[in-house]
């Protein structure tokens, strides 16, 4: 039995009149565009609760640090399209009790609607949103992994809805004007169904990720530690035991790989691209080296690579600092090295240059002390488990964009309706049959 659908429990203004068309299955409007064969258009609010967020007062202590998990901004950008289980911040329910925010159940699909627009995530538990999101508490007639996959492919048209100048924001007289193309409820769980095994496969893949590095992370402290070592290792400054940016020759104008630092993804072991142009300047590298972002927010977020994929010297951006191991030290020690949370807080503290614009020199590694094990049969296993874990990433990073480039080619074809899945119990086969079809 389908369940009621309460009013909207946002103010202000109605609904536009306005029609927007988006690409697939959202409009601002009924568009006039028809549904695929068994699908009809619906005004959202027919099929989900629109509720608003908002922030308690940030002057009452009292309101913050509490149980309740509280969506913000930045967990929307950093989660966009997975269902969440906490977040950043908390609030308790004296802040909820004294503010306009509620609590709202699992399975809501937020939507950050102003700041950063298009976010778009999933409450894995009851939660509050700040005012920065619009949230939809589904029926029973919408599967809401139907409509956060909707809203994940839609994100060009949720741009377009935005308005300002200063602050792009969706407004509400847009939200209540929502319509969704829906197919039926069983076709809604086929769909998603399909999506879903290859999202779960992918978080699966970023568990293992987190599981091989944390064991490298174990490794690499029987190899070489930043801080407090045993009193049989010996201790060198960092720069004695890695070459910074060592000298490697391109001549101008020769034709080199090149890295962006676009093409870098936080903690992942190979670029996302490699494109080839004459050498007019910038890091410069060779097999086995190490990348690390050297610019505020990329190495907060650990951006770097690993090069074990060219035959010869390749380019990069100048704000990519090159590290190269010196024996007895590996070429995988130094990349985990350079990932370790003591490295990285060191390099952040000592950045220089303006507000906004600061960056990391190799000078500020001068002053930091390296502890090296003394050669040992625990060292070499630790040496070699250290290249089991780079193989190991390497292979899940592969398989995961490889997944991610199938789901992001799927889900605007399955939201749309241009590929139908089977009805079937079996979700292997309604993957392949989705794959299938895309091919």
């Amino acid at each position: 039995m389908q369940r009621e659908v309460q009013p909207p429990r946002v103010g202000g203004r109605d609904a536009t009149t306005a029609v927007i068309p988006g690409r697939y299955a959202l409009s601002v409007g009924r568009p006039s565009l028809p549904a695929p064969a068994g699908w009809r258009w619906t005004r959202l609010t027919n099929l989900a609760r629109l509720e608003s967020g908002h922030t308690p007062s940030r002057r009452k202590p009292e309101y913050w640090d509490g149980e309740i998990p509280w969506i913000g901004v930045r967990d929307a950008t950093q989660n966009h399209g997975r269902r969440i289980d906490d977040t950043i911040q908390h609030v308790t329910q004296l802040g909820i009790d004294h503010s306009s925010a509620r609590v709202l159940p699992s399975n809501t699909v937020c939507l950050s609607r102003t700041a950063s627009v298009g976010y778009v995530v999933v409450m894995g538990q009851p939660m509050a949103t700040s005012q920065d999101f619009v949230n939809w508490v589904c029926t029973d007639a919408l599967d809401w992994r139907f409509l956060k996959s909707v809203l994940v492919a839609e994100r060009d048209a949720l741009l377009r809805y935005a308005h300002g100048t200063t602050h792009q924001t969706i407004y509400f007289p847009e939200v209540k004007a929502f319509w969704l193309a829906t197919p039926p409820r069983s076709e809604q769980h086929a769909i998603t169904s399909v999506l879903g095994a290859l999202d779960d496969k992918i978080e699966s893949n970023r568990r293992l990720s987190a599981h091989y590095e944390a064991t490298a992370t174990e490794s690499l402290h029987h190899i070489a530690r930043f801080g407090y070592a045993p009193a049989t290792w010996g201790s060198v400054p960092f720069s004695s035991a890695v070459h910074i940016n060592p000298r490697v020759r391109v001549p101008r104008g020769t034709r080199t790989p090149f890295i962006e630092m676009s093409a870098v993804e936080p903690y992942s072991t190979r670029p996302t691209r490699l494109t080839e142009r004459a050498f007019s300047g910038g890091s410069k590298f060779e097999h086995g080296d190490t990348l690390m972002a050297r610019i505020t927010g990329c190495i907060e977020h650990g951006k770097g690579a690993f090069i074990d994929f060219l035959d010869g010297p390749g380019a990069g951006s100048t704000e990519f600092l090159v590290f190269r191991a010196i024996h007895p030290l590996t070429p995988e020690a130094v990349f985990f090295l350079t990932r370790d949370s003591r490295f990285r807080a060191h390099a952040i503290a000592n950045m220089t240059g303006t507000s906004g614009r600061q960056r990391v020199d190799r000078s500020c590694f001068d002053s930091i002390r390296l502890f090296l094990a003394p050669e040992s049969p625990e060292r070499e296993s630790a040496c070699t488990m250290l290249k089991t874990a780079m193989l190991t990433t390497r292979a899940l990073w592969r398989e995961t964009r490889t997944l991610q480039s199938i789901r992001d080619a799927l889900l605007p074809k399955l939201v749309s309706g241009q590929i139908r899945v089977p009805l079937s119990n079996d979700p292997e086969e309604q993957v392949g049959a989705a794959i299938e079809a895309l091919a």
